[in-house]
């Protein structure tokens, strides 16, 4: 598992733990059962399936109508940024694109559906959002585009894939940072070899 992965899965801990809290306070003494069906409850109705990995039941809430783009409060994502920040499924998220789920508006940080898709071990995702006109280029709110993610979470197929769709190789975020420095601080700190691997390739690619 990528240690940005992990580090989502503990803060989901967390927030899991603070929720529980909460329920047990109101309902007193639940068994653990309890806890776990107060808190699905409270969620919304695709959110809670995805947490439950149920894709069965996720075909069938957005066949019956319900919004892919409502708010989960426990995450502060809509259902289709909650599934790309899983290991996202590409049927599925066409499904939700085709039930109305936005594609081109970003998330209160300023991240947008294709950033989250290029932390994905493979580009299936990405290729689902291109098709729904999605940007290949598109900057974060700091000026970071789909590639920059996908060095940051060591997705080297990824990485493989942005650089034969022709993206600028060679674009520079707003801290002066661009995907060579990038992969090597993560190789520094993570050992994101085969990433700083590619990278080297592409920008030797690129200048010759």
């Amino acid at each position: 598992m990528k240690v940005h992965k992990k580090m989502a899965s503990y803060i989901g801990v967390l927030l899991f733990s603070a929720f529980s809290s909460n329920i047990i306070a109101e309902c007193g003494p639940c068994d653990e059962e309890q806890v776990h069906k107060g808190m699905l409850q409270s969620l919304p109705p695709l959110s809670a399936a995805i947490a439950l990995g149920d894709k069965n039941k996720l075909n069938q809430l957005l066949s019956s109508g319900e919004d892919p783009n409502v708010i989960n409060p426990l995450t502060g994502m809509s259902a289709m940024f909650e599934l790309l920040n899983a290991k996202c499924d590409a049927q599925l998220l066409g499904t939700m694109i085709k039930h109305g789920a936005q594609v081109q508006q970003p998330d209160e940080r300023g991240v947008w559906p294709v950033h989250s898709a290029a932390t994905q071990a493979s580009p299936d995702c990405l290729r689902v959002l291109v098709e729904a006109g999605a940007s290949l280029e598109q900057p974060d709110s700091s000026g970071s585009t789909p590639l920059f993610y996908a060095v940051k979470y060591n997705s080297p197929q990824v990485v493989r894939y942005l650089r034969d769709q022709d993206v600028d190789v060679m674009h520079t975020n707003k801290r002066g940072m661009d995907i060579y420095k990038l992969a090597l601080l993560y190789m520094v700190v993570y050992d994101y070899r085969e990433t700083v691997d590619v990278v080297r390739e592409i920008l030797e690619q690129e200048t010759q």
